[in-house]
């Protein structure tokens, strides 16, 4: 039988997570779906990996390895696209995952039964984030970690670090026998929300609390709203996302990619569908270096792109100089009685008015989309209206934790 499902896994050097979740997939109660593993360049040994298992009985015709190429940066939604580009012609719906999810056995099942029901709907799963650690070893307790914090970025005329040399491929680890069951994998999920960063990783229970999360009977279609647009486990019919251009993938790196895409899902009045019983686990892994950057850099070209979203900006470090340009609604402003050139003379006021950040010198309103002419005049009383910010740089703050704030 032709697969009428299409799952489409995006990954780079994450193996051993690779052979969990495919170990996942392969208990599950549904099996007309096909997998495109879309590799965005490892150096782990995915491709032999992935290439071995396809010739296997269970996955022959069903697994097939894609190569995308390595940039600097991980470019998942180039992956998905690909991969999404090489899925089977008779595959009517695409799932999309990460490749450090674990999958309860009726996720697929439950994506296919909803898109029956709703075929024009986005649907998405639960997702819980399992503790750092083995995840086969039950960890009741939460780990010692920090709220989600946001760390320091780097500036705009950094470049990405060269990548390394690459390793030799070790010798590729087999999938576990026995994926825990759905019970076990909720015991290693701590407690208490919101989820904690633990080591830029979130860590707890689903992050989207607001969402109306039910089970397939009790389900319905409602209005999406741009704070639960994780695309991480979810699903949309083919032809929809072809219809919207797939995902953006001039966002690479870490963070906010996918809310693009939700975020057009919206524009075009596609429903969206919660399941409780899709559900994924994520694996802990610390993120690399520079991810904050990334997720800030992202989260600038959302609001660029698609206005002000209070939800979305929330997120903002406004210790960030690019949060108060002329195309996010930032203005410039001079303080009364001081010389632009003066140290406390100009200043960079964010479009809510909430946040202020100085300018050394005049030089920065370039960088900002204005000229020096367009300060306007602001007394100080009305300056102290909005939270100090501290002062524009290009580069981060050696060894502070930049914490998020609204605005």
């Amino acid at each position: 039988m032709l697969p009428t499902v299409g799952v489409v896994v995006p990954t780079r050097d994450r193996l051993l997570n690779l052979t969990r979740l495919l170990g996942s997939l392969a208990g599950q109660s549904f099996g007309e779906f096909a997998v495109v593993v879309a590799d965005d360049g490892s150096r782990d040994g995915t491709r032999e990996w992935v290439t071995e298992l396809a010739g296997q009985a269970q996955w022959s015709g069903w697994l097939t390895w894609v190569g995308c190429g390595r940039g600097p940066l991980a470019n998942s939604l180039r992956a998905r696209n690909l991969g999404a580009a090489n899925l089977p012609a008779s595959v009517e719906l695409l799932v999309t995952l990460d490749s450090d999810l674990l999958l309860a056995p009726e996720t697929i099942a439950e994506f296919w039964a909803a898109h029956r029901r709703w075929p024009d709907a986005a649907i998405f799963g639960r997702v819980s984030w399992l503790a750092p650690g083995e995840p086969f070893e039950r960890r009741r307790s939460a780990p010692t970690g920090a709220p989600d914090q946001h760390a320091q970025a780097l500036a705009s005329s950094a470049t990405p670090p060269a990548p390394p040399t690459p390793p030799a491929p070790p010798t590729p680890p087999a999938p576990p026998a026995v994926i825990p069951p759905v019970r076990e994998l909720s015991s290693l999920v701590p407690v208490g929300w919101p989820p904690q960063r633990v080591q830029g990783t979130l860590v707890g229970p689903e992050l989207r609390a607001t969402a109306p999360f039910k089970a397939l009977s009790e389900a319905a279609p409602v209005a999406l709203r741009p704070e639960w647009g994780l695309t991480l486990n979810s699903a949309v019919s083919l032809s929809r996302y072809w219809e919207l251009g797939g995902f953006d993938e001039t966002m690479p790196g870490y963070g906010l990619k996918d809310f693009d895409f939700t975020l057009r899902l919206r524009a075009a009045g596609v429903p969206a569908v919660f399941l409780a019983t899709a559900q994924a686990f994520h694996v802990w892994h610390p993120k690399g270096p520079g991810w904050a950057a990334q997720e800030q850099r992202n989260l600038d070209l959302l609001l660029r792109r698609h206005g002000r979203i209070a939800s979305l900006e929330a997120g903002c470090d406004w210790r960030l100089w690019f949060h108060y340009h002329r195309e996010r609604g930032g203005r410039i402003a001079a303080l009364e009685g001081h010389s632009p050139a003066a140290e406390d003379g100009l200043w960079a006021i964010n479009a809510s008015g909430s946040r202020r950040l100085r300018l050394p010198d005049p030089g920065w309103c370039h960088r900002l989309g204005f000229q020096p002419g367009d300060a306007q005049p602001v007394s100080s009383t009305e300056l102290e209206r909005s939270s100090d910010a501290g002062v524009a740089q290009l580069e981060p703050i050696p060894g502070e934790e930049w914490s998020a704030a609204g605005g």
